[in-house]
């Protein structure tokens, strides 16, 4: 990216601008570093946040450190021996304690970090435990540290609804905030999900997502995306910035139930705004087509198995108090 083209996309943002994410391939490698300066200087006083491999956190320590940060989102794809299995360094050198101490050295400085992990049924086990060994190891920085366990793309439907079954049922006896803490996945279902799970306000959902009203995603190559999937596919990109500002009349940015024509008879539409764009997209050309089977599955599959592990959690509670015995606690 060229500094004509940062000022183009900050030209785009305008004065609304108040957070800048970086995201790759890897932003955090030395080629990167001047056009990181570049950006930095000029959106002083932004909010930041960054999607990394963690490798280089060090290296980058004195330019990151001053900044404020929502989150700097790390990805650990297991324990130290599956992580270095699977992320190595050309010639097999391996990564994770080097990322760790990454990690240790930006949250002892108060920089947030969410650590996120992609689970299938083979590392689900291990997951979990690296996530309790996490909480112990980061303990003294109390609410800087967070998760982000989500499953990988494409495995069965069976099996992630399983995963997250299994995740949600670990934390159901925790309050919504500590859910939030230990998996931000939670909160990313309909509207009637968030609302049990995590206490938000059950409102109608118009379109799938914030990317459908509040993001702007640039590339090196001028496209403009609304949301970190669909960057680096040109038919879901929602316009250019460079050279010129153009968007497209059909998007994801102008997609919503009104504009879904089967959307405004659906009695799901108010929970699902349409469904997210990248599953229509992989099996249709008409981003202005209503994804349908997610917000079914979560109705009529999810919803039931999460709501039994919280009556159950509830129920255990009772149990408990009557025996006037403490409450099982649930910290990170």
């Amino acid at each position: 990216m060229t500094p004509d083209q940062v000022d183009a996309a900050l030209e785009l943002a305008g004065e609304n601008l108040e957070s800048v994410g970086f995201f790759g391939g890897e932003p955090l490698l030395a080629s990167n570093k001047k056009i990181l300066e570049y950006i930095i200087s000029k959106t002083k006083g932004k909010t930041f946040s960054i999607t990394t491999n963690g490798y280089h956190l060090e290296e980058f320590f004195e330019i990151l450190s001053p900044l404020k940060f929502s989150e700097i989102l790390v990805t650990l794809d297991g324990g130290e021996d599956t992580h270095n299995s699977r992320r190595f360094l050309v010639g097999g050198k391996p990564t994770y304690s080097k990322i760790l101490k990454g990690i240790e050295k930006c949250l002892s400085n108060g920089m947030p970090i969410c650590i996120r992990m992609n689970l299938e049924s083979s590392n689900l086990e291990e997951g979990q435990l690296l996530q309790q060994e996490l909480m112990n190891r980061f303990q003294k920085h109390g609410g800087l540290v967070s998760f982000e366990m989500g499953t990988i793309f494409g495995i069965p439907e069976e099996d992630k609804v399983n995963i997250l079954t299994q995740l949600y049922k670990t934390d159901a006896i925790c309050s919504p905030e500590e859910k939030r803490k230990r998996n931000s996945m939670v909160g990313r279902f309909n509207p009637i999900i968030n609302s049990m799970t995590i206490g938000t306000k059950l409102r109608p959902t118009y379109s799938f997502c914030s990317a459908h009203i509040s993001s702007f995603i640039v590339d090196p190559y001028g496209m403009i995306y609304a949301c970190l999937p669909s960057v680096g596919k040109p038919t879901l990109s929602i316009g250019t910035y460079y050279p010129n500002i153009e968007f497209k009349e059909k998007s994801i940015y102008t997609r919503n139930i009104e504009t879904i024509s089967e959307c405004r008879e659906c009695v799901y539409s108010l929970l699902c705004g349409g469904g997210c764009p990248l599953g229509v997209m992989r099996c249709e050309d008409d981003i202005m087509k209503p994804e349908c089977f997610s917000i079914k599955n979560q109705v009529h599959n999810i919803l039931p198995r999460f709501y039994n592990i919280n009556e159950d959690a509830k129920n255990k509670n009772k149990e408990t108090k009557n025996q006037n015995q403490p409450a099982k606690a649930c910290s990170l």
